[in-house]
């Protein structure tokens, strides 16, 4: 050591900031041998973390000592530190920094704060604390950031995110709802003089998947206002492939004269224009089935069903049900709508920034990266509401990285880096140690061949409970539990994906958001979401049929409302866009003002000269102009298979299955290297396991719920072995070394007891700076 500082490789300097004195060099101070740099890596992290004497260093500095190198004379700056420990106390501010070959290996503050002593003429004595990035972020790792506010956690001015409008697309949904009788008989008996009558047949609804969903009339009347209470559905999201079904429906009519019966089925806007479809059925049945394929209904479009009865004379009648099972089936797309949102690489960039004042590394999510369009968002933000925080910690963007089996570093140059698995393990030669004496070795299983499971399992799913607008049985966001072939091991791999990308799930919090109501808080607000879009370069066209109040104001303007059931200003327009109108006052507008419960359109000159004033249904067209991000659904795929539709599934790319492949595929090839030809098997997975997909250019369709062969799997960069062991260097090898594995170096090459060749990726290091000994235990790479 002493070699090293005569020769000028090793410097050590104090940085005196609180008096502004700056960065001076000192000779070595008493308790630097202990310094002995540590590296380690927790079996569930990717990353590493480097320590010094623990974190914590002694040292003692003397007012005598004094050390000539390179003819210039060194002190301990003794007088320096007594006035800054007289002047400023605990709240000095003096840097503490190990040079080596010109680079600043190690950086610490002194600690005037705890067990410093002084006698004010020989010494004086104090800790140093690691001051790093490192402690930094660790320190602060739980601490949410408002991606919003203007200043960090240090009070500085910062700038704050701005979002990024993105075009959340619908996604379709195969919903039913149901009306069941009891299994009590019902007797309706009711007389009256008068030919015709309304009988509502259905008692209750006990399913509401549909938006709209209601209780129709039951009874017999003779009052044209209870057919139309005979309401079964009034759609809030344009439906299709819409079908009513009728079934084990067991019956009787009596009447003391002959009647005739029909069931009277009727669609539209308003019950007086409905188009209306009859079908004569007899005056009793038993398990009678029918069926009615209404087609679409669109948004505010009703459906009724009833029975109507037709006497030559006026007579009495009595209606037995026995039992009935009603259902309406359909599949439901509501209207897409604009979200404000953040790209996650921003996100990483704003909270590290505002807890420690850092740049991050990060390629594969930034520009050109592979996830540089993953887009995050939450509840709040899914409404349009913009003045309330958005708070975020480190540790939340963590918890994320598992979905990818990722995690981060912090980088010996100031930076945080963010990377995947891969990344962690690069194929690089950091030193070739095999000329250099080892004292001891060993060899033992790698804990991360040790599993027997993977449990996968994103934290926020639909679920699939009896509620509104509810359909998770597509879901493939969700969790699978396998098992791999490994008898005699007994760990897990357990992930937990707290950001949800369920499509389903976030289509019912969409709903929620789109719809004009207050900004009461609401359970979802705080929940985290992610979405996978892509740049449209095309014009994005939409058509969307609704139903709508229509005003005209001084023949100039054209006003448009609706019942709340969307927000306008969620559609993706902006004000001066060019839109079309199909129905009354059928033509071109220019969009002039926005509410989320009104847009004014004003005529394209000449035409059209607006006049009609009502509600009425109309098909609106327009360009989505606020936002060319879109979510990506089937655009990297070539086949898919297992889902109502492909162009409004989101984030497939995604999917449980998809991410235990390719993200964690060579770490279970790892695991299963004693089983080359063995299988994983899938044990539980919810919900849609027979969802297919296969990735454009790749051969290999993926089933959710598949096993998986081993030998399937993406190859493996480690061996299934540990090494411990001990190798003699120098303190500036031992720090070159461990500055490399910090800027995610790669391997070192030792040779074992059988002079073979490792390549070993450390997970730890510790160098004894007395010793000269490196302990190295690191996985071993293929």
């Amino acid at each position: 050591m002493a070699d090293l500082f005569k020769l000028g490789k090793v410097k050590i300097f104090l940085d005196f900031i609180s008096d502004g004195h700056g960065r001076v060099q000192i000779a070595e101070p008493v308790g630097f041998d202990s310094l002995n740099p540590t590296l380690e890596k927790d079996d569930n992290r990717l990353g590493i973390d480097v320590f010094f004497a623990g974190g914590v260093l002694g040292l003692e500095f003397y007012a005598n000592q004094r050390i000539v190198i390179d003819g210039v004379e060194l002190t301990h700056q003794f007088d320096r530190l007594i006035n800054n420990w007289k002047t400023y106390g605990a709240e000095a501010e003096i840097k503490f920094i190990v040079e080596i070959d010109g680079i600043d290996k190690y950086s610490g503050e002194l600690d005037f704060d705890t067990g410093t002593e002084t006698d004010y003429i020989n010494f004086i004595k104090c800790g140093v604390l690691q001051d790093t990035l490192q402690a930094v972020v660790k320190r602060r790792s739980g601490v949410k950031v408002d991606l919003f506010s203007d200043e960090d956690l240090d009070g500085n001015t910062i700038t704050p995110l701005t979002t990024t409008n993105v075009l959340l697309k619908a996604t379709p949904e195969r919903l039913t709802s149901e009306w069941v009788s009891s299994n009590e008989e019902i007797i309706v008996n009711f007389n009256v003089s008068d030919p015709s009558k309304i009988v509502g047949f259905v008692p209750f609804p006990t399913k509401f998947e549909i938006q709209g969903t209601k209780s129709p009339f039951f009874g017999i009347s003779v009052e044209n206002s209870d057919a139309e209470k005979c309401v079964f559905l009034t759609a809030e999201t344009n439906l299709s492939n819409v079908v009513f079904n009728i079934e084990d429906f067991t019956y009787s009519f009596s009447s003391s004269s002959s009647q005739n019966y029909e069931l009277v089925y009727r669609k539209g806007v308003d019950f007086s224009t409905a188009e209306v479809t009859t079908v004569t059925i007899p005056s009793g049945n038993t398990d009678a089935s029918y069926e009615f394929g209404i087609g679409k209904l669109d948004r505010g479009e009703s459906f009724w069903c009833y029975i109507g009865t037709f006497a030559p004379t006026p007579s009495g009648l009595v209606y037995t049900l026995t039992s009935v099972n009603t259902s309406i089936t359909s599949i439901s797309t509501a209207i897409d709508s604009i979200t404000q949102s953040f790209r996650f690489i921003d996100i990483m960039r704003q909270v590290v920034k505002s807890v420690s004042g850092a740049d991050i590394v990060a390629p594969r999510f930034d520009v050109g990266g592979e996830f540089y369009n993953d887009f995050t968002f939450n509840g709040i933000l899914i409404r349009g509401i913009t003045d309330r925080a958005f708070n975020i910690s480190i540790e939340d963007i963590v918890e994320q990285l598992a979905e990818l089996n990722g995690d981060f570093q912090i980088r010996p140059d100031g930076t945080v880096f963010f990377g995947i698995y891969d990344d962690f393990y690069p194929d690089n030669e950091i030193a070739d140690l095999t000329s250099q004496p080892f004292t001891s070795y060993r060899n033992k299983l790698s804990p991360k061949a040790s599993y027997n499971q993977i449990v996968y399992k994103y934290k926020n799913y639909e679920k699939g409970r009896n509620e509104d607008a509810q359909n998770s049985l597509e879901g493939i966001h969700t969790e699978c539990q396998m098992l791999l072939p490994n008898i005699r091991n007994h760990d897990i791999i357990e992930v937990e994906v707290p950001f949800s990308r369920d499509p389903f799930l976030i289509e019912k919090i969409r709903l929620q958001g789109i719809q004009v109501s207050d900004n009461t808080a609401k359970e979802d607000d705080d929940d985290f979401f992610m979405i996978d879009v892509y740049e449209e370069t095309s014009a994005i066209s939409k058509s969307e049929g609704m139903v709508v109040n229509m005003v005209v104001i001084n023949t100039t303007v054209l006003e448009l409302s609706n019942d709340g059931s969307f927000s306008f200003n969620l559609l993706g327009g902006t004000v001066n866009d060019q839109v079309s109108i199909t129905g009354e006052n059928n033509g071109n507008y220019i969009i002039v003002g926005f509410s989320p419960q009104t847009i004014s359109l004003a005529p394209v000159t000449p035409t059209p000269n607006p006049t009609f004033t009502g509600v009425t249904r109309i098909v609106l067209n327009y360009n989505v102009t606020a936002t060319n991000l879109v979510t990506a659904t089937n655009q990297d795929f070539d086949f898919i298979s297992g889902t109502t539709d492909p162009t409004g599934f989101a984030n497939m790319r995604y999917s449980t299955k998809q991410n235990i492949i390719n993200r964690y595929g060579k770490h279970l090839k790892t695991s299963c290297q004693r089983h080359p030809t063995g299988v994983i098997k899938n044990i539980v997975y919810r919900h849609n396991g027979e969802f297919q997909s296969r990735r454009t250019g790749s051969a290999v369709t993926i089933t959710e719920d598949q096993d998986i062969d081993v030998n399937t799997l993406p190859t493996a960069i480690l061996k299934d072995t540990y090494t411990i062991t001990q190798v003699q260097m120098d303190i500036e090898q031992a720090f070159d070394i461990i500055y490399e594995q910090q800027m995610m170096g790669g391997w070192l090459k030792v040779l074992n007891p059988l002079q073979e060749i490792e390549k070993i990726h450390a997970t730890n290091l510790e160098y004894d700076v007395v010793t000269g000994l490196m302990s190295i235990e690191g996985d071993e790479r293929i």
